[in-house]
């Protein structure tokens, strides 16, 4: 199982990204795919901006459809946690981001990103 960032599932589902092709074998290959509540919001936002109804929908419905997908939610003392550590940590990471890394730190899960400002925080 693996968490991924909006990041990924944006990538996956723009073919114009840098990070198409590697998105794309990153949600093939892994077998369950974990999407918390923020990503799926930030995803089908940029998506709907970025791209078009359309394509938020073609990912909406993978998301939605597949049976290696599992949605969660940050329990309320890790969306605590997450909003101390969002208050205290550069600016370069997003609410998201704080919540990807305390999700991750708090269930000891791998997180796929190709956001550069997260890996350092994650390393």
């Amino acid at each position: 199982m693996i968490i991924v960032d909006s990041s990924i599932l944006v990538a996956a589902f723009r073919k114009d990204e840098i990070h198409h092709q590697t998105a794309l074998r990153t949600c093939q290959s892994a077998d369950q795919i974990l999407v918390i509540d923020y990503v799926l919001a930030e995803t089908l936002t940029v998506l709907k901006m970025r791209e078009s109804i359309y394509i938020m929908q073609k990912c909406h419905d993978f998301l939605f459809d597949s049976e290696g997908i599992i949605f969660d939610r940050l329990s309320d003392e890790e969306v605590k946690m997450s909003t101390d550590f969002f208050y205290s940590h550069q600016k370069n990471l997003s609410f998201v981001d704080c919540a990807l890394v305390i999700y991750k730190k708090c269930r000891n899960l791998p997180l796929a990103t190709f956001d550069k400002y997260l890996q350092k925080v994650l390393s």
